[in-house]
């Protein structure tokens, strides 16, 4: 997780906090942290090494979740939900502040990728209506070289509609 500081101005972090439930203040951000004009923090999954940047204090789930950034006063300043993830890759704001698929760039400048055309690149490969066990399916196939975004699209029957989770993508 990084965050950076778009500003021309210092921004104090302390008591900030970063969660993924209904916890508030799972990781909260020590005092005396301050986050200069132009710069980055990065917060590293709780199950991979420091580096030298700081941990998370509970991993992120590949397949999707929502993670929130709250005040002192634990109001939401920022929050992402996101689906299933591309490995070897992130998900980073491109110069609108819209959510893209994009090359690992923690502290630096972030880097966006193209995604594929899904008008031509997702096809409904295969689906089971009454499995034996669990909970019916629906797989799609991205016969494209880049990955697929899936925001915006939903699956229609002819009764209803299921959106998409806003921020996932389907590798090639």
């Amino acid at each position: 997780v990084e965050l950076y500081n778009p500003g021309s101005t210092s921004v104090d972090l302390s008591g900030y906090s970063l969660t993924d439930n209904d916890e508030p203040r799972r990781l909260v951000i020590s005092g005396g942290t301050l986050l200069g004009p132009g710069a980055y923090r990065v917060f590293r999954n709780s199950e991979a090494g420091s580096g030298g940047l700081d941990r998370l204090s509970f991993p992120l789930d590949s397949d999707g979740e929502t993670l929130v950034l709250l005040n002192p006063s634990g109001e939401r300043v920022d929050v992402v939900r996101f689906g299933p993830q591309v490995t070897q890759r992130s998900l980073a704001r491109d110069g609108t502040g819209q959510w893209v698929l994009a090359h690992p760039t923690p502290g630096t400048a972030n880097q966006p990728l193209v995604a594929a055309e899904l008008s031509t690149a997702l096809t409904i490969n295969e689906f089971q209506i009454l499995p034996s066990r669990g909970s019916p399916w629906i797989e799609l196939h991205n016969a494209d070289w880049r990955p697929a975004s899936l925001a915006g699209w939903s699956l229609v029957t002819s009764n209803s509609a299921i959106p998409l989770n806003t921020i996932s993508f389907v590798e090639p």
